[in-house]
């Protein structure tokens, strides 16, 4: 075979090729072996092309789906999975409130408070010389009540009304139990620093009666009934919408507390709303949900004054 390949005219050949080569082919100075090879690049590049074009359809389909998935929520301090800061979960209804003041709160749908983080951290608000966490976590809940994401999305309505640069964590808990009427109650905390210094505040919101401030790591809940209205925790009325009442207290026991009890109509027409707004300077020892405050310096009075609380409850006027 060698030495018939060896016999053949190639220069006929070439010729014969030329002739046989469409217009768009190379010219008559093409070789043999040459005109083989192509023969099967191309075979080769028609088997080929079919996988390319699937590749590339392929790559069309996945990329804008891994640029359009989010990166995972890196898990915070605390208990639970993490969920997405800033919104609610899905198919989570946040408590309602009439702005701009705190009213009827419904509880959310069954099975959606989670068991999140309940931490916000502002990094806009959050001093420079603020100390790095430790490994504690930065929360811890009160018995009886879990962490949810609608009461935390009101408690940043809060924030809002303080004083800028002060919050560095805020969180909203919903009680895991209802009252007599169905209601939750609900706690906005804010954990204050200024200074080096750290100090709580807090707006409970739920039935008159129900849920009292102790469950929250409050020590008493001041002016609320006669047994309470002592001249040390210095009740007075506070102006209020008509048909509401007010009373400011303050007190001053081993612990510092300055605040407001607002008990308000419920516009649905239920039993009366009370909503709560302490600032509190705890004891040693004494409970808060921020671990924090077991071992850092308190600050060394309120900085909030009883016009400032009822701003922050959401008190018109």
């Amino acid at each position: 075979m060698a030495e018939e390949l060896e016999n053949v005219d190639r220069d006929a050949m070439h010729r014969a090729l030329t002739v046989c080569l469409p217009d768009h082919e190379p010219p008559i100075g093409v070789r043999v072996e040459r005109v083989m090879r192509l023969g099967r690049r191309r075979t080769r590049t028609r088997r080929v092309i079919p996988l390319i074009t699937a590749m590339v359809t392929a790559a069309t389909v996945a990329v804008p789906w891994l640029l359009g998935t989010p990166a995972p929520v890196r898990q915070a301090p605390g208990d639970g999975p993490a969920p997405t800061v800033g919104q609610l979960q899905p198919g989570e209804t946040a408590p309602t409130i009439s702005a701009p003041g705190l009213s009827t709160m419904v509880a959310p749908p069954a099975g959606t408070a989670s068991a999140g983080p309940p931490m916000r951290n502002s990094s806009s608000s959050t001093p420079s010389t603020q100390p790095t966490q430790q490994t504690q976590p930065p929360y811890r809940l009160p018995a009886g009540h879990q962490w949810n994401d609608g009461a935390t999305a009101l408690a940043k309505v809060i924030v809002d009304r303080l004083p800028p640069g002060k919050i560095t964590y805020w969180f909203g808990t919903m009680s895991v139990a209802q009252d007599g009427g169905a209601r939750n109650g609900f706690g906005f905390h804010e954990l204050w620093y200024e200074g080096g210094r750290y100090g709580y505040f807090v707006v409970l919101h739920r039935t008159k009666g129900a849920f009292p401030a102790t469950e929250y790591g409050l020590p008493v809940e001041p002016c609320t009934d006669p047994g309470t209205r002592l001249p040390e925790y210095h009740c007075a009325a506070s102006s209020a919408p008509a048909g509401d009442t007010a009373t400011s207290f303050e007190v001053n026991n081993g612990y510092q507390m300055r605040g407001v009890v607002w008990d308000k109509k419920d516009p649905a027409g239920g039993a009366d709303i009370r909503v709560t707004g302490v600032f509190y300077l705890p004891a040693a020892g004494a409970w808060t949900p921020f671990p924090v405050l077991d071992s850092q310096p308190r600050l060394p009075s309120i900085p909030l004054s009883i016009q400032d609380i009822n701003r922050a409850m959401g008190m018109p006027g």
